[in-house]
């Protein structure tokens, strides 16, 4: 009791003095500023203009009222702006809130924000820490009858004046810097405000999207050839879209553990190892995935429907099976062209069931629809809080429970990472052999939407999502089964994708490798990127920014540590 009247008056004397608290508001507004100056990479010039100009704004907008925390509750939404920026510097060691960062938190569920933020309790316990006694004080500083002096103020203006004047001569001195000095670019908080700006106008166009694509076809048809065998029976296609499955966590990619025993031993697998993604972000992997837009040509997304409306306009029946949710977003609009939707979702509410049990799903499509088939199938796979993505029957590697986003926690994040990838590697198989029951010619592709870090180096880089990916954001599996009858209607096609396992693909190669699989021809199947076609061209790879720009893999501003990891993995770079 006695420590907390200490603190009570403490408060009272502080709050008593609008000098002391004016000082205190700034301080606090450029704490994020002062984090991100030793976090961000810049020259020294712009180090002097990203403290100095947002250092001399603050000063003048406190000086402008008599009262500075009137101005500091006005600025409220600058500090929630700061706080979110402070839990991403937790997570990724710097880089500023990026668009992909806001449409996140429109495409998230409640549940998995959830998930996340109990596991990073140590910074939101900071923040609240500074924020909750600032806005208190504030309160206190507008109650108080008492105002700044006038003197004071004009003081604080003048000072405010040189402060902004020494950063406009950073700026002048930065744009003679190799990198060069942008305000949208390289300013906090100009630079997140304009990404807020982006996010906005990308989420209108993407709810405007059904009106958009509404008269889109792809004017496709499929390709029968003559006494082949194809006339014989159906054909299924089925693509398995994994979530955060990194390719280096996958024994069959050669990790040390033992994490895919069953793909390990099944035949006819074409395995791609050297396979990136060219989005680390879910909704935007996803539409490059289903659609023809790659990152040189993204814009496209917004004009064309999905590969199933593709698949349905060649005559396949066509099914989406799902355990996500999507939130208005590309693939919410995808999803709805398919004949046939199952979501585990919706019939769970917000609880994320485990993958497997979307295999009834599968059963019934198999045995009720004739004809042939055209599946997805998107997994919640190996999504964070990854302890609950599983069930016991793959607790193998323990312990496995980590109770906060901590290094301290390393093993028990990557026991329970391992675990999630025993579990897909256990339902992938399953699903296979479902197929290959059938007698079908057929194939299962699949390929994760992006991989994650798990502090695999010095950075102690987490999740992923990041402005600038990893290398183990990048590198994800790619894998495509084909049965024997599909074998034997199309041997040079399998053929071909065999001989094609080792070059360097993209996830762009997916939406024109799956038609080109199925015989389904169209205009804008780019035969170039089809792995399993006889023309298939490996170039340079490329990434869709975060601004939905294309920049080659050697453009991103990779950390030295992943271009080491492309070399010591035999990727190719770039």
């Amino acid at each position: 009791m006695k420590y907390l009247n200490r603190l009570y008056n403490w408060i009272r004397k502080i709050s008593g003095n609008q000098k002391t608290l004016y000082i205190i508001f700034v301080c606090i507004l450029m704490f994020t500023n002062c984090v991100l100056f030793f976090t961000e990479p810049m020259s020294v010039a712009a180090r002097f203009a990203y403290l100095s100009i947002p250092l001399g704004v603050q000063m003048w907008l406190m000086a402008l009222v008599k009262r500075p925390g009137k101005m500091f509750l006005f600025l409220l939404v600058k500090s929630i702006l700061d706080a979110f920026q402070l839990v991403l510097i937790r997570l990724f060691g710097g880089s500023i809130i990026a668009v992909d960062m806001f449409i996140n938190l429109i495409s998230t569920s409640a549940t998995e924000a959830g998930e996340l933020l109990s596991n990073l309790w140590p910074v939101i316990l900071l923040l609240l820490i500074i924020y909750i006694p600032a806005i208190i004080l504030s309160i206190r500083s507008v109650k108080n009858p008492l105002p700044l002096q006038e003197d004071f103020r004009r003081k604080m203006f003048k000072i405010a004046a040189i402060v902004f004047l020494i950063g406009l001569a950073g700026i002048a001195g930065a744009k003679f810097s190799k990198k060069g000095f942008r305000l949208k670019d390289d300013l906090y908080p100009v630079n997140v405000l304009y990404n807020l700006k982006f996010a906005i106008q990308k989420t209108h166009r993407v709810l405007e999207y059904p009106h958009t694509c509404e008269n889109f076809t792809y004017g496709a048809r499929k390709v029968r050839i003559p006494d082949s065998g194809q006339t014989d029976g159906r054909e299924i296609y089925v693509l398995i879209l994994g979530e955060t499955a990194r390719a280096e966590s996958w024994s069959i990619y050669g990790y040390e553990r033992n994490t895919t025993p069953n793909l390990d031993t099944l035949s006819d697998i074409v395995v791609f190892k050297d396979a990136l993604t060219q989005s680390n972000t879910t909704h935007k992997s996803l539409s490059l995935i289903l659609s023809p837009a790659e990152a040189a040509d993204y814009d496209i997304v917004y004009r064309t429907k999905s590969i199933i409306t593709a698949f349905k306009e060649a005559g396949f029946k066509t099914v989406f099976i799902t355990n996500q949710n999507y939130n208005k977003s590309f693939t919410h609009y995808f999803a709805q062209e398919a004949d046939l939707l199952y979501s585990l979702s919706e019939k769970e509410g917000e609880k994320k069931s485990d993958d497997h049990q979307m295999l009834p799903y599968l059963d019934r499509a198999l045995q009720q629809e004739e004809g042939d088939l055209f599946i997805i199938i998107h997994l919640y796979g190996s999504h964070f809080n990854y302890h609950e993505r599983y069930t016991d029957r793959f607790r193998k590697f323990v312990p496995d429970k980590a109770p906060e986003i901590a290094l301290k926690y390393f093993t028990e994040l990557v026991n329970s990472f391992d675990n999630t990838i025993l579990s897909t590697d256990d339902l992938i198989a399953q699903i296979i052999r479902k197929i290959d029951s059938t007698k079908a010619g057929s194939a299962v592709m699949y390929i994760s939407d992006h991989g994650e870090d798990l502090m695999d180096d010095k950075r102690e880089r987490f999740l992923h999502a990041s402005p600038i990916p990893t290398f183990y954001q990048l590198h994800v599996p790619y894998l495509i089964w084909f049965s024997e009858k599909y074998k034997n209607i199309y041997p040079d096609k399998f053929r071909t994708a065999v001989a094609h396992a080792q070059e360097p693909v993209s996830s762009n190669s997916v939406f024109p490798t799956l038609l080109d699989i199925a015989s389904v021809s169209t205009p804008y199947l780019d035969s170039a990127l089809s792995v399993v076609s006889d023309r298939f061209k490996a170039v340079p790879r490329t990434y869709l920014t975060d601004r939905d720009g294309c920049s080659r893999i050697d453009e991103l501003h990779l950390n030295n540590l992943d271009i080491t990891e492309f070399k010591k993995k035999g990727l190719r770079y770039p």
